[in-house]
């Protein structure tokens, strides 16, 4: 009918959910790009090789299966240690797998608007999908996480720092 499923949010690990949206995706041949995000592996433990080699165990069954049916695995920017597009890249090397990249989403990002364009060029050669919205400093503590383009003061000079930097690639609005 037209409507294209080009990305599925998915949970975390291998499960009954994650089998039947695999089941589906088969079934129907859609090659949607996978948004996953993980808990912190080993929290507590302040071993970055050890975080980075469990959550990459963790992704792994995901990706692989993923590849096999034509689909992208995004690592979802959600807060916390894996939100950290610099965890995500050590991840994705971790990984060496052709289809996982990076989802990057303006509203997990205030943390991130101060060095945004440098942040953006590590990101580059792994995004697969960047997601926009207005944005103030410290939304996200003063309950204005996610505003309509426009109504922040943030996000102009990060679509700006985005255009400039000639990535192309799949754009959400998120309002």
């Amino acid at each position: 009918h037209g409507i294209e499923i080009f990305a599925w949010w998915m949970s975390r690990g291998a499960n009954e959910a994650n089998r039947k949206i695999f089941e589906v995706i088969g079934r129907y041949g859609i090659h949607p790009q996978l948004w996953v995000l993980i808990d912190e592996p080993l929290k507590g433990n302040p071993d970055q090789a050890a975080k980075v080699k469990a959550a990459a165990a963790e992704i792994r069954p995901l990706a692989e299966e993923a590849k096999r049916l034509g689909c992208q695995v995004g690592l979802y920017n959600h807060g916390g240690w894996f939100g950290e597009p610099a965890n995500q890249i050590a991840i994705i090397k971790e990984l060496d797998l052709p289809n996982v990249g990076i989802v990057y989403n303006f509203h997990h990002g205030h943390a991130h608007i101060a060095g945004f364009p440098a942040l953006l060029a590590e990101m580059k050669p792994y995004l697969i999908a960047l997601n926009l919205n207005g944005l103030v400093k410290d939304g996200e503590c003063t309950g204005r996480k996610i505003l309509t383009i426009a109504e922040g003061d943030q996000e102009q000079a990060m679509i700006t720092a985005v255009a400039d930097s000639g990535w192309k690639g799949p754009v959400g609005i998120l309002n």
